[in-house]
């Protein structure tokens, strides 16, 4: 395990030795907006699917109808943000092949309804003492084994800090470098503001059809580059500009997560649901989040959590410690990589302790409009999985221990 924890910290102290702080993200203040979108989609709302095996005399049918609602609610400001979502979707599918006595027919209709919220409320300064409270709730019900699966969520606590994404200000930063705008730091941070407002959706639940219009006609509004619109589509949305995410802060939290289940759970095992039974649980956690964007080219995010069940007698569940990092650097706007390694230990109340860690590195060049190339390396060391509930508390598995390495290099060449 010690070890372990050295190869994070390898990634994270050569990276705090030589950070600059930037005073434009320094400046940026945290947007003042709300919005609310409701929609109802159906994409693959009914296919139906036959096939005639001519040599064999049999046929097969598939059947499937899907219909789903998205509702979603986003209000921040500079002492609280609300953040609350719904989906429900509702599948009937239908399979039949063969015929007479060989004949093998299966039906399903599922209903998933899923409502989470994450809200915080700061008590004396907008990065300074928060409450946050973050309910979840999932329902499955499966018509035909008349199968229902209950899971509620409910997290609370105290939190100290605040992680405020800056990564729209250094596409402003990128846009006005690539259009000669020259825009003040004032400018920079209004321009970083409208495209943080058009990334969370703000633009299209007000404009619809229009968000597109409107959006770049802010965007020309400041740069007062309007016959630009077209490459500036290309900074923010092309894979060709590599920017890294970039958040600034940070935050711990402490609190309490109380988990409702029904005594009948489905869990999807990739060839549709199976039943298990779990219990309630109570858990405390501990968690930590530091970000840090070093001039406009780096990134380090690093966190740590900690969990471990007040029930004794809840199944599946076991103290927990995890520790994630990750350092992003941006080459140049059209090269890109990223190195992260994590660490995960469970402690079950008899046997070994179980350990999860893996590391990796990714890099990606483009040549534009011309050619893009990557290459990733990963390796990881396995003992066990997490059946992931809605937000903090995974019932936890022992499995045999597994290692893997892999790597990949790909390319994509556009001839004309």
């Amino acid at each position: 395990m010690k070890n372990r924890i050295i190869y994070l910290l390898i990634f994270i102290f050569p990276s705090l030795l030589f950070c600059q702080k930037s005073s434009l993200f320094d400046s940026y203040k945290i947007p003042t907006y709300t919005y609310h979108s409701l929609n109802i989609y159906g994409q693959d709302f009914f296919s139906f699917l036959k096939t005639n095996h001519l040599d064999n005399g049999y046929s097969e049918e598939h059947i499937n109808m899907t219909l789903g609602s998205n509702e979603y609610y986003l209000s921040q400001s500079l002492m609280a943000t609300h953040y609350a979502q719904g989906v429900a979707l509702l599948n009937y599918s239908k399979d039949k092949s063969g015929t007479g006595y060989y004949g093998n027919n299966t039906e399903s209709s599922v209903l998933s309804i899923i409502l989470q919220s994450f809200n915080d409320w700061y008590l004396t300064h907008s990065k300074g003492l928060f409450i946050h409270f973050d309910p979840a709730l999932k329902s499955v019900y499966k018509f035909s084994d008349n199968l229902k699966s209950n899971l509620v969520d409910l997290p609370f606590g105290l939190g100290f800090g605040r992680i405020v994404n800056v990564k729209s200000i250094v596409q402003s930063y990128i846009i006005s470098d690539e259009l000669k705008a020259q825009l003040s730091n004032e400018d920079l941070l209004k321009l970083a503001e409208i495209i943080e407002k058009y990334d969370n959706g703000f633009y299209t639940a007000k404009y619809r059809d229009d968000s597109e219009i409107i959006f770049y006609q802010d965007i020309a509004t400041i740069t007062n580059k309007p016959e630009s619109a077209k490459k500036i589509e290309q900074i923010l949305d092309s894979p060709i500009y590599k920017t890294s995410q970039r958040q600034m802060g940070y935050e711990v939290k402490l609190g309490i997560n109380l988990t409702l289940a029904s005594a009948e759970q489905l869990l999807s095992n990739g060839n549709g649901y199976q039943s298990a039974v779990y219990d309630n649980g109570t858990d405390l956690v501990i968690s930590g989040r530091y970000a840090l964007p070093i001039d406009f080219d780096k990134q380090l995010i690093a966190s740590a959590s900690y969990s471990k069940n007040l029930d004794d007698g809840a199944a599946g569940r076991m103290p927990k410690l995890s520790l994630t990092t990750t350092f992003a650097f941006d080459h140049n706007y059209h090269w890109a990589s990223r190195i992260w390694a994590n660490y995960k230990n469970a402690s079950p109340e008899y046997g070994d302790k179980l350990t999860n860690f893996s590391l990796g590195l990714r890099s990606e060049y483009a040549f534009i409009n011309t050619c893009s190339v990557y290459g990733s390396f990963s390796y990881e060391y396995r003992q066990f999985t997490e059946i992931a509930s809605l937000q903090w508390s995974p019932v936890t598995q022992r499995e045999s221990k597994t290692e893997s390495l892999e790597f990949h290099l790909g390319f994509n060449y556009y001839i004309e």
